[in-house]
């Protein structure tokens, strides 16, 4: 279980993005990734020791102002503490690619 700020930047509708490599269960990224599109959590698997990993970009408000399930709250927790001491970029149209 890992959570890395890869990026963090601001798009150009001047608002603050932040890319995010995560690594943990197959559970929690299911859960995750409901709870971040809105979608009523639904326990899907039990159990489940493999993780897995991927990379998303989101707004830095989506990760303070979504209510999450206490298990998944410490993947916030690191994220706030990456932005600390993060280095900041300018996003080109709210993809990948950047300026420094």
């Amino acid at each position: 279980m890992s959570v890395k700020v890869l990026e963090i930047g601001t798009s150009p509708y001047n608002n603050p993005l932040i890319k995010v490599h995560f690594k943990m269960p197959v559970s929690h990224a299911i859960e995750w990734i409901q709870c971040m599109m809105g979608i009523q959590p639904i326990q899907i698997l039990k159990d489940e020791q493999d993780e897995i990993e991927f990379i998303e970009i989101r707004p830095r408000s989506v990760y303070i102002q979504t209510v999450l399930p206490l298990q998944l709250q410490h993947y916030v927790s690191l994220i706030k503490e990456c932005l600390k001491n993060g280095t900041w970029y300018d996003f080109i149209d709210n993809k990948l690619d950047y300026v420094k």
